[in-house]
């Protein structure tokens, strides 16, 4: 979370996009062909995106907590970028989020 804020403010772009540029830029998620996230939709006040794949499965079904713990890292990462923007991250389903004005 705290690193998460600390990033934020090194980050010049603001808004809710900022939040899924952040993730692109600063966490692998395989190779752009492999299409893990989609953005779903992006306006001024808010984004939608979602996870298509897990590329970490693997990598993470042998350590305690598992996938489900990468993933509650990642989010609180993500949360700490959007609370420094002055953003609310709301996780809409297992796979899918979304970042709105208003925190």
């Amino acid at each position: 979370y705290e690193k998460g804020r600390t990033l934020a403010r090194q980050e010049e772009e603001d808004g809710p996009y900022a939040v899924y540029k952040i993730m692109n830029d600063r966490l692998l998620d395989g190779m752009p062909c492999d299409h893990a996230y989609t953005l779903v939709s992006r306006t001024e006040e808010q984004v939608i995106f979602e996870r298509n794949i897990c590329t970490h499965g693997e990598y993470w079904e042998d350590v305690p907590g598992g996938t489900g713990l990468y993933y509650k890292c990642r989010d609180r990462f993500l949360e700490g970028i959007a609370q420094e923007k002055g953003l609310k991250y709301e996780k809409i389903t297992d796979t899918s989020v979304s970042v709105k004005k208003g925190a």
